[in-house]
Protein backbone atom coordinates (compact mmCIF):
# COMPACT_ATOMS: atom_id res chain seq x y z
CA UNK A 1 0.00 0.00 0.00
CA UNK A 2 2.90 2.43 0.46
CA UNK A 3 4.16 1.68 -2.44
CA UNK A 4 0.94 2.71 -4.41
CA UNK A 5 1.00 6.16 -2.72
CA UNK A 6 4.45 7.05 -3.49
CA UNK A 7 3.90 6.37 -7.23
CA UNK A 8 0.68 8.69 -6.57
CA UNK A 9 2.61 11.10 -5.29
CA UNK A 10 4.84 11.37 -8.32
CA UNK A 11 2.35 11.45 -11.01
CA UNK A 12 1.03 14.25 -9.19
CA UNK A 13 4.17 16.25 -8.72
CA UNK A 14 5.06 15.59 -12.34
CA UNK A 15 1.69 16.80 -13.58
CA UNK A 16 2.15 19.74 -11.44
CA UNK A 17 5.45 20.77 -12.84
CA UNK A 18 4.12 19.85 -16.49
CA UNK A 19 1.23 22.31 -15.66
CA UNK A 20 3.46 25.48 -13.87
CA UNK A 21 5.67 24.93 -16.87
CA UNK A 22 2.93 25.20 -19.50
CA UNK A 23 1.67 28.06 -17.48
CA UNK A 24 4.73 29.83 -17.57
CA UNK A 25 5.58 29.49 -21.46
CA UNK A 26 2.15 30.83 -22.52
CA UNK A 27 2.32 33.30 -20.09
CA UNK A 28 6.22 34.52 -21.75
CA UNK A 29 4.21 34.03 -25.30
CA UNK A 30 1.96 36.46 -24.45
CA UNK A 31 3.93 38.92 -23.19
CA UNK A 32 6.12 38.92 -26.04
CA UNK A 33 3.18 39.09 -28.35
CA UNK A 34 1.89 41.82 -26.14
CA UNK A 35 4.89 44.09 -26.82
CA UNK A 36 5.21 43.44 -30.34
CA UNK A 37 1.80 44.93 -30.30
CA UNK A 38 2.37 47.79 -27.94
CA UNK A 39 5.34 48.52 -29.96
CA UNK A 40 3.45 49.00 -33.19
CA UNK A 41 0.85 51.07 -31.45
CA UNK A 42 3.46 53.38 -30.08
CA UNK A 43 4.89 54.06 -33.94
CA UNK A 44 1.97 54.97 -34.84
CA UNK A 45 0.81 57.06 -32.63
CA UNK A 46 4.27 58.78 -32.54
CA UNK A 47 3.75 58.76 -36.38
CA UNK A 48 0.44 60.18 -36.02
CA UNK A 49 1.71 63.00 -33.58
CA UNK A 50 4.34 64.07 -36.33
CA UNK A 51 1.39 64.44 -39.05
CA UNK A 52 -0.11 67.72 -40.00
CA UNK A 53 -2.14 68.39 -43.55
CA UNK A 54 -3.41 71.96 -44.09
CA UNK A 55 -5.88 72.65 -46.85
CA UNK A 56 -4.52 76.28 -48.33
CA UNK A 57 -6.31 76.79 -50.61
CA UNK A 58 -9.87 75.53 -52.91
CA UNK A 59 -10.33 77.04 -56.36
CA UNK A 60 -13.66 76.39 -58.14
CA UNK A 61 -12.45 75.89 -62.03
CA UNK A 62 -15.49 75.04 -63.21
CA UNK A 63 -19.26 73.89 -62.09
CA UNK A 64 -17.52 69.89 -61.95
CA UNK A 65 -13.74 70.64 -61.25
CA UNK A 66 -12.17 72.30 -57.73
CA UNK A 67 -8.70 72.99 -57.36
CA UNK A 68 -7.07 72.14 -53.85
CA UNK A 69 -3.99 73.24 -52.92
CA UNK A 70 -2.74 71.10 -49.77
CA UNK A 71 0.37 71.85 -47.75
CA UNK A 72 2.36 69.18 -45.44
CA UNK A 73 2.81 71.04 -42.21
CA UNK A 74 4.55 68.03 -40.41
CA UNK A 75 7.13 65.83 -40.48
CA UNK A 76 5.59 62.74 -41.49
CA UNK A 77 6.07 61.47 -44.98
CA UNK A 78 2.82 60.64 -46.96
CA UNK A 79 3.63 57.42 -49.11
CA UNK A 80 0.48 56.22 -50.75
CA UNK A 81 -2.20 58.50 -51.45
CA UNK A 82 -4.91 56.18 -52.71
CA UNK A 83 -5.22 55.34 -49.07
CA UNK A 84 -5.70 59.39 -48.46
CA UNK A 85 -9.93 60.44 -47.69
CA UNK A 86 -11.12 63.61 -49.53
CA UNK A 87 -14.77 64.47 -48.68
CA UNK A 88 -16.62 67.06 -50.03
CA UNK A 89 -19.83 69.00 -49.25
CA UNK A 90 -21.59 71.21 -51.76
CA UNK A 91 -25.19 72.06 -53.40
CA UNK A 92 -25.74 70.72 -56.84
CA UNK A 93 -26.25 72.97 -59.25
CA UNK A 94 -29.28 71.82 -61.10
CA UNK A 95 -31.76 70.37 -58.14
CA UNK A 96 -30.48 72.53 -55.31
CA UNK A 97 -29.52 69.25 -53.62
CA UNK A 98 -27.25 69.38 -50.49
CA UNK A 99 -24.60 66.43 -51.10
CA UNK A 100 -21.97 65.16 -49.08
CA UNK A 101 -19.87 62.80 -51.06
CA UNK A 102 -16.63 60.49 -50.50
CA UNK A 103 -14.20 60.95 -53.89
CA UNK A 104 -12.21 58.23 -54.82
CA UNK A 105 -8.35 58.55 -55.91
CA UNK A 106 -7.86 58.28 -59.42
CA UNK A 107 -4.15 57.84 -60.37
CA UNK A 108 -4.36 58.09 -63.88
CA UNK A 109 -3.76 62.16 -63.79
CA UNK A 110 -6.18 64.93 -65.21
CA UNK A 111 -7.25 62.97 -68.29
CA UNK A 112 -8.68 59.33 -66.66
CA UNK A 113 -10.54 61.75 -63.51
CA UNK A 114 -13.93 60.59 -63.88
CA UNK A 115 -17.08 62.19 -61.45
CA UNK A 116 -16.79 61.61 -57.89
CA UNK A 117 -12.96 61.00 -58.13
CA UNK A 118 -9.85 62.84 -57.22
CA UNK A 119 -6.24 62.66 -58.24
CA UNK A 120 -2.70 64.69 -57.40
CA UNK A 121 -1.88 67.06 -60.02
CA UNK A 122 1.70 67.72 -58.78
CA UNK A 123 3.75 67.86 -55.52
CA UNK A 124 6.00 70.82 -55.48
CA UNK A 125 9.07 70.91 -54.93
CA UNK A 126 9.61 67.16 -55.32
CA UNK A 127 13.03 66.98 -55.37
CA UNK A 128 13.38 64.29 -53.04
CA UNK A 129 11.60 60.96 -53.26
CA UNK A 130 9.42 61.88 -56.24
CA UNK A 131 5.76 60.99 -56.12
CA UNK A 132 5.91 60.93 -51.82
CA UNK A 133 4.15 63.77 -50.38
CA UNK A 134 7.16 64.70 -48.51
CA UNK A 135 7.21 67.48 -45.08
CA UNK A 136 7.14 70.94 -46.55
CA UNK A 137 6.14 70.09 -49.77
CA UNK A 138 2.88 71.33 -51.43
CA UNK A 139 0.13 69.01 -53.30
CA UNK A 140 -2.44 70.34 -55.89
CA UNK A 141 -5.39 68.21 -56.19
CA UNK A 142 -8.20 68.28 -58.97
CA UNK A 143 -11.52 67.40 -57.56
CA UNK A 144 -14.32 66.04 -60.16
CA UNK A 145 -18.09 66.07 -59.05
CA UNK A 146 -20.98 66.63 -60.43
CA UNK A 147 -22.46 70.25 -61.13
CA UNK A 148 -21.64 72.51 -58.26
CA UNK A 149 -23.25 75.74 -57.30
CA UNK A 150 -20.68 78.30 -57.47
CA UNK A 151 -22.28 80.60 -55.14
CA UNK A 152 -23.51 78.32 -52.32
CA UNK A 153 -19.72 76.87 -51.59
CA UNK A 154 -20.04 73.71 -49.11
CA UNK A 155 -16.51 72.69 -47.59
CA UNK A 156 -13.90 69.99 -48.27
CA UNK A 157 -12.21 67.57 -45.99
CA UNK A 158 -8.80 65.74 -46.27
CA UNK A 159 -8.01 63.07 -44.47
CA UNK A 160 -4.35 60.86 -44.45
CA UNK A 161 -3.72 57.57 -44.16
CA UNK A 162 -3.64 57.92 -40.78
CA UNK A 163 -6.39 59.55 -39.70
CA UNK A 164 -5.18 63.23 -39.68
CA UNK A 165 -7.35 65.70 -41.40
CA UNK A 166 -7.64 69.33 -42.49
CA UNK A 167 -10.83 70.94 -43.59
CA UNK A 168 -11.88 74.03 -45.61
CA UNK A 169 -15.04 76.21 -46.65
CA UNK A 170 -15.03 77.76 -50.15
Amino acid sequence: MGFGVIIAAVIFVSLLAVATYLVAVSAIYTMDSLSGALDRASEFNSERIMTSVRIANVSILTNNTISVMLNNTGSTKIHNLRHMDVFIHYTANETDEKLTERLRYNSGGISELQYDEWTCLNITPDAVNPGIFDPDECMEILLKVRDINRSTGGWIKVVTPNGISSFKYF
